[in-house]
């Protein structure tokens, strides 16, 4: 997935959307990965009265039913990964925790690789117990199929989902170099209206804190 290459249009996928996710944020922040042997996973519900422990952090999932997750680690990136389907809504919360070699050093660094990144413009958010950085994008996904129909013309390219992201990006205050990074997003279908989730991502984002 070259999701992140562009702000607005985001390419398609080519593997696990959790692990791959995870795993380009980092790159394109700067990461250098740690070599893995696969990724320990741990399917069960999450619960949103559950106060989540993750790096450090805790936070709380949006209300409203229980949750799908499941955790690992995979090419030098931790996460835990949750999703609920909601009418014909998709939703995720996806949660990471990597090291950058060398470290962001700064919020003015920080806001500025998220933004080169491909994430959108970000904007500094200062009450989490650390220095973090926010954005919100709503994006097209693409697929391509190269497989030929029955009249032998390939299938093309084709936009599969509509989605409203929401990103937190924040600097460990206690382990230099390592970043924890929160989305909250939407997925539906193409064609579809995007769905305002705003406030189920403010009160996401608003139980995130360091520490506690």
């Amino acid at each position: 997935m070259k999701r992140l290459q562009t702000a607005l249009v985001p390419c398609k996928p080519t593997a696990s959307p959790t692990r791959l996710s995870a795993a380009v944020i980092a790159v394109l922040l700067g990461l250098v990965a740690v070599s893995a042997q696969g990724a320990a996973q741990n399917a069960r519900n999450a619960s949103p009265s559950d106060r989540i422990k993750f790096a450090g952090f805790a936070f709380q999932l949006p209300q409203g039913g229980r949750w799908n997750t499941e955790n690992g680690f995979v090419e030098g990136v931790r996460y835990r990964n949750f999703q609920k389907k909601k009418t014909s809504v998709k939703l995720q919360v996806e949660v990471t925790s990597y090291r950058l070699n060398p470290p962001i050093a700064s919020e003015q660094e920080l806001l500025a690789r998220v933004g080169q990144s491909g994430n959108g413009d970000a904007v500094p958010d200062r009450d989490r117990g650390a220095v973090c950085a926010r954005t919100h994008m709503q994006w097209q996904d693409e697929i391509t199929i190269s497989t030929k129909g029955s009249g032998g013309k390939p299938f093309g390219t084709g936009v599969f989902a509509e989605i409203d992201d929401h990103s937190l990006f924040c600097l460990h205050p206690r382990a230099k170099g390592t970043v924890v990074t929160f989305r909250f997003s939407a997925r539906m279908r193409a064609g579809a209206e995007l769905e305002p989730h705003g406030d189920e991502a403010r009160a996401f984002f608003e139980s995130v804190r360091f520490g506690r």
